[in-house]
């Protein structure tokens, strides 16, 4: 059997952002840059990278930088092009050319929580198809991509869905999903997931951030009734109920999870993505050195 390929992402663009208020008061978290280009930029580039071909990119009313970015500008296009400068913006313009976008606002009547941006673009993924879920803020330095990593992993062995893992040290765990494997297994498959448990109970070190490979049936386990801690819409729990009929593995990452859900994260993503450009690496180190 030919290796399945997944053909459709949704990425989670809907925060507020008030950790980096008042820069978000007129400014979508997902444009703030890292390096020359925003956020949301970086989670794109991943899933056309992983061979999507159709992107919903789900957002808040009122917000339309993300729409502006996606969209073209002819107006600067023309400029580049007069003072021979369209190298800066061709290889963008290149990459979103590869996949459909469709950029569309969270329902506001559904609960808050992570959950809440997917469920808004149910009537985008039909009956038995297979997807990636992505939160815009979590940046993956990852070859071969992240998502392309949770596929490999998918037509690998058999599941019905793929969770991507990292490692976070213990007094972390109360800050995100937490992975319990099946015991008697030579393969990561996933026991249960809880969300933000006191690092006390926490079943490992093995976190779930935002880069998930979902069957269709994961909608059928997340409604506005089924909130959970805090009286939130939570992913965690919507694949633990999925848990109970289909069998998931968690995919440990060949690469570096950055979040950018604080400034201070937000600084060393940009520090670690920096890093790996060659025509940044020098002078970024010797600015270090400079400060130090």
């Amino acid at each position: 059997m030919a290796d399945k390929k997944i053909k459709k992402a949704i990425i989670a663009a809907a925060g507020f952002g008030t950790r980096f208020l008042p820069t978000t008061k007129v400014m979508q978290k997902e444009m703030i840059p890292i390096l020359n280009a925003p956020i949301i930029h970086y989670s794109v580039q991943e899933v056309i990278n992983s061979g999507v071909e159709e992107i919903i990119i789900v957002t808040r009313e009122g917000k339309t930088q993300i729409n502006e970015y996606f969209a073209k500008n002819s107006i600067l296009e023309d400029h580049l092009k007069k003072q021979g400068k369209m190298h800066y913006l061709s290889p963008f313009e290149e990459l979103y050319s590869k996949a459909k976008i469709t950029i569309i606002k969270q329902d506001e009547s559904l609960p808050y929580g992570n959950g809440s941006p997917l469920l808004s673009a149910k009537k985008y993924v039909s009956p038995g198809e297979d997807f990636f879920y992505l939160y815009s803020d979590d940046i993956v330095n990852a070859k071969p991509p992240c998502c392309l990593q949770l596929l490999n992993l998918y037509n690998t062995y058999e599941c019905r869905g793929v969770l991507g893992v990292q490692k976070v040290s213990k007094e972390e765990t109360k800050l995100y999903g937490i992975i319990k494997l099946k015991d008697n297994t030579d393969l990561p498959y996933v026991e249960r997931i809880i969300e933000k448990p006191d690092p006390s109970e926490a079943p490992s070190c093995l976190a779930s951030f935002g880069r998930y490979l979902m069957p269709y049936t994961l909608f059928d386990h997340l409604s506005p009734e089924k909130t959970g801690k805090d009286g939130e819409l939570w992913m965690a729990d919507a694949v633990h109920r999925l848990l109970e009929k289909e069998t998931i593995l968690s995919c440990e990452i060949d690469g570096e999870w950055l979040t950018t859900g604080d400034p201070i994260n937000l600084f060393k993503a940009n520090l670690a993505m920096a890093l790996e450009f060659p025509e940044y690496k020098e002078g970024i180190l010797s600015i270090i050195k400079e400060m130090l």
